[in-house]
């Protein structure tokens, strides 16, 4: 009986083992879109020498996570995607949400020549000892000059 007792537990904990080490190998490769499901994200438009803009994103979060982005700016000359210094790198946290949700990026350096750009997100959200990475919806944006 002792050694059924063993036997059953041995054999509980080496499946828990395996199911760990399933989740953690399958993480990477779920896309963030089964996290995170997106509507739409709007990025406003900047005036020349800002670095602060607003972003107007419908989301469905089904539960508060903990998350880190990086993010960067390209401007687009006539069609061309050309990559700027303009970067942030945040933590922050999802709060459950189902709707439109308001939110500033103060980016690290201004924006200094008018035209039109594009904002990229990537985003690593963290379960204790995985995360789930992905692009959140890019969005197109004007930097103006304001008076």
């Amino acid at each position: 009986m002792k050694h059924k007792t063993i036997y059953a537990l041995t054999l509980i904990l080496l499946w828990v083992l395996i199911v760990l080490v399933t989740i953690t190998s399958i993480a990477p490769f779920v896309p963030l879109k089964w996290v995170i499901h997106y509507e739409s994200t709007e990025y406003s438009d900047v005036c020349v020498g800002e670095r602060q803009q607003v972003v107007t994103s419908r989301r469905d979060v089904p539960f508060a996570l903990s998350a880190s982005a990086t993010s960067e700016v390209h401007q687009i000359t006539g069609g061309i995607r050309l990559e700027t210094t303009i970067k942030r790198k945040t933590d922050f946290v999802y709060q459950k949400a189902n709707g439109e949700i308001n939110y500033t990026i103060l980016w690290d350096s201004p924006f200094m020549v008018v035209g039109e750009y594009e904002a990229l997100q990537f985003i690593d959200i963290h379960f204790g000892w995985f995360n789930i990475s992905g692009e959140a919806p890019r969005g197109v944006f004007s930097v103006i000059e304001c008076q």
